[in-house]
């Protein structure tokens, strides 16, 4: 964020490590840091950053500004670099006179999110090796198809593994409507391929750090997909970085969790006419089982009804040899021919 670097010949080399990281932070990354987030910095010790934020400020390394809090008629300290910080870090007269407008004129209403979001890039910076943080005033967001700007884009590192990810900081404050739209917008950049444009083989992940569970539930009936993470602000400053609590549609996951494989293709679809012509065949092959299974019930009949005939016949003969009237004969034809066409022998 500020230009120059840090002239080792004077006498800031004397101050410590945590004053040190302080300083490196606010020349390179933030505009402001709360009391709360200078003793992050001083590694959770508010006793030490509460004296070294005084002595700071009585060297005007660090200059105090006081800013109007959630609670009427009261207002808390932040802190810039003062004019002895800027001359420290090699600022010129112009660019510190810049800087300490800047820093003077800073909006209080803008004050609260920005801060918010300060306490995320201070937790990732603490936790693990931070090689890029654009804000949301970043140049490129004015460049690219994403249709926001998102509070931060960080990418950082753990044990060698590389990780990325878009922060949006949500207070509250914006309905859910709002919040939809920024899913689109997240799901359209991805799907048109711009993502991989400018990220190359990183995997799109965005993390909605907010309020409440409940607003946690109404996020996620909004249509988010497994790309959106949702953690409690409060669970993400107390948490470790690397804990699994990130709320997701799918699951629960941790920051260092491995990309979810692809899906595997659908088998192709078979063309149209081939469709057609495999029923067309199965038709086929079904008329011709019934068609063969027809004949040879026919054959069966016809078999039987031989039959019966010649037993008729040997019967008739055999009737009148005995001298039988011809009424009975033909009964007795009758008979023989429904027992030989309807037995199953």
């Amino acid at each position: 964020m500020l230009s120059g670097c840090l002239n080792m010949s004077t006498p800031i080399q004397n101050f410590n490590e945590s004053t040190m990281r302080i300083v490196r932070v606010l020349r390179d990354d933030v505009l402001f840091l709360s009391r709360a987030q200078v003793e992050m910095l001083s590694e959770g010790n508010k006793r030490a950053a509460n004296k070294q934020l005084a002595r700071l400020v009585d060297a005007r390394i660090l200059k105090k500004r006081l800013r109007l809090d959630t609670y009427p008629n009261f207002r808390s300290p932040i802190y810039h670099l003062g004019v002895e910080g800027c001359r420290l870090l090699g600022m010129s007269k112009e660019e510190m006179t810049t800087y300490l407008a800047k820093a003077k004129s800073y909006s209080d209403r803008a004050l609260a999110h920005l801060l918010e979001v300060y306490d995320v890039f201070i937790k990732f910076y603490l936790a693990s090796r931070v090689t890029e943080w654009m804000w949301h005033n970043d140049e490129k967001w004015f460049s690219i198809e994403l249709g926001l700007y998102p509070d931060g884009y960080v990418q950082f590192e753990k044990e060698g593994k590389k990780y990325s990810a878009f922060i949006e900081v949500d207070r509250g404050t914006e309905g859910i409507s709002v919040v939809k739209d920024k899913f689109r917008k997240y799901a359209r950049f991805n799907r048109s391929g711009a993502f991989k444009r400018l990220f190359g083989d990183r995997t799109l992940r965005v993390l909605f750090i907010t309020t409440t569970e409940e607003r946690i539930e109404k996020m996620e009936n909004a249509g988010a997909s497994d790309d959106i993470w949702f953690t409690t602000k409060a669970e993400f400053m107390w948490e470790s970085l690397w804990a699994r609590h990130w709320f997701a549609k799918e699951d629960f996951y941790s920051l260092d969790v491995s990309p979810l494989p692809e899906a595997p293709a659908p088998p192709p679809s078979l063309p149209e006419n081939l469709e057609s012509e495999s029923l067309e065949e199965e038709e086929r092959l079904r008329w011709r089982k019934e068609e063969a299974e027809a004949k040879a019930l026919g054959h069966k009949i016809n078999n039987r009804l031989a039959w019966g005939s010649l037993y008729g016949f040997v019967g008739l003969w055999g009737l009148s040899v005995v001298s039988v009237t011809l009424k009975k004969n033909l009964i007795m034809l009758l008979i023989v021919l429904y027992v030989v066409i309807f037995s199953d022998s």
